[in-house]
């Protein structure tokens, strides 16, 4: 279902091609209850399947305010929403988009409230969705629990990913696994190699990619030059993250060379105070490239 190229769609279009009245559709944009289920579900298909995005011109028109003396304010919502441009977001209207992973992806989240995005680039991501399009109502989860490795994260997928149903899902999960093989308090514990880790991590998207709409495969990162052990075992990880993305057609989003790139003009302190947690611009570097990869679009903001 689409329109000539270049065409710039209105809701007479969206109205033709649900063969309703363009008022209609003009209610349903502003979440007006007296349109049956049955056509709005029609009309929010149409939308999502065209892409549109609502002008924000004819936003600030259809709610322009008539000032009166006092605080009295007339709102007038008599202009239809037009649509601009087609969004090449890839994320549709209306989807749920859990992110899971550790102690990067948690950020200081409230473990007992689903609600809580923490502190970090899962609610950057969630504050740049709902600014650039809010009418697309898309809802982001935040999944990560501190200190977990692959083995932690396969212990709670059940719960944490399969019975959320999400549309989309990204997993950021390694730093962990390369880390304790490097901290002398886990010496002589059996811990997970990078065979385990990738077996895991393909058995566990096995039997979720089918359900999904759009995977994210984010690499494990070390903010630490090449040539440095843990940097090097971190490279490998993120080597078979890479190939899991190509296996099950997921977007590959390679951390490593985000934060490799910014690190050529600033400072590692800059960016972690550790090598791996990170500071706001960290945790905004990560949101950017997130979002860089299902095709954000920037310009609008």
């Amino acid at each position: 279902m689409s329109t000539p190229e270049g065409h710039l769609v209105v809701i007479k279009d969206i109205a033709k091609l649900c063969n309703v009245s363009p008022q209609t559709v003009s209610r349903v944009l502003n979440q007006r209850n007296d349109v049956s289920p049955e056509t709005r579900s029609r009309i929010e298909r149409v939308i999502a399947e065209t892409g549109y995005q609502p002008s924000i011109l004819a936003r600030s028109l259809a709610n322009r305010r008539k000032f009166k003396s006092g605080a009295d304010v007339e709102w007038e919502n008599n202009v239809d929403l037009t649509i601009t441009r087609h969004s090449k977001l890839q994320i549709l209207p209306n989807s749920m988009w859990v992110m899971t992973g550790d102690s990067i992806t948690a950020c200081q989240r409230d473990l007992n409230n689903s609600a809580d995005l923490g502190k970090g680039y899962v609610s950057f991501i969630d504050g740049l969705l709902t600014a650039r399009y809010p009418f697309h109502h898309i809802r982001v989860l935040n999944q990560g629990v501190p200190g977990n490795t692959v083995r932690e994260l396969q212990s709670r997928w059940q719960t944490d990913v399969i019975n959320l149903n999400p549309d989309w899902l990204s997993v950021c999960i390694g730093i962990n696994d390369v880390w304790q093989q490097f901290d002398g308090n886990h010496e002589g514990q059996s811990l997970a190699t990078l065979t385990e880790y990738e077996h895991t991590l393909d058995k566990l998207l096995t039997i979720t990619r089918p359900k999904l709409k759009g995977l994210v495969l984010m690499t494990p990162y070390f903010i630490q030059p090449r040539g440095e052990p843990m940097r090097t075992m971190m490279d490998a990880y993120s080597a078979a993250v890479q190939c899991l993305a190509q296996k099950y057609q997921a977007i590959f989003v390679d951390t490593q060379a985000f934060f490799d790139s910014a690190v050529e003009h600033v400072s590692v302190e800059t960016l972690t105070w550790d090598r791996v947690h990170l500071t706001i611009p960290g945790h905004m570097i990560l949101a950017r490239a997130v979002l860089q990869s299902v095709c954000f679009e920037w310009s609008e903001i």
